[in-house]
């Protein structure tokens, strides 16, 4: 009876799904922006406002956010950074 052995490399397995997971993440992010941001409609986040340079925006329904200090309303361009 012959045998079979497999080598299986669980940490090489988990950058790569770590990776794939990574990347369909930002892909969404890039095609569908409001998609995301609508799940945290009424959330304030970290994010730089481009009028007045305030560290905190809220999240409005539609993919836009709206500063919290001067209350501009824009388009977020949404980067991810991993840690």
């Amino acid at each position: 009876m012959a045998s079979v052995k497999f080598d299986f490399d669980s940490k090489k397995f988990m950058r790569e799904l770590e990776r794939d997971i990574k990347h369909m993440v930002e892909k969404d992010i890039r095609q569908h922006p409001a998609k995301v941001l609508n799940n945290h409609v009424g959330d304030r986040i970290d994010a730089k406002c481009s009028h007045c340079g305030d560290t905190e925006v809220e999240v409005l329904s539609g993919g836009r956010v709206r500063c919290v200090q001067c209350g501009t309303v824009s388009k977020p361009d949404l980067n991810v950074r991993w840690r």
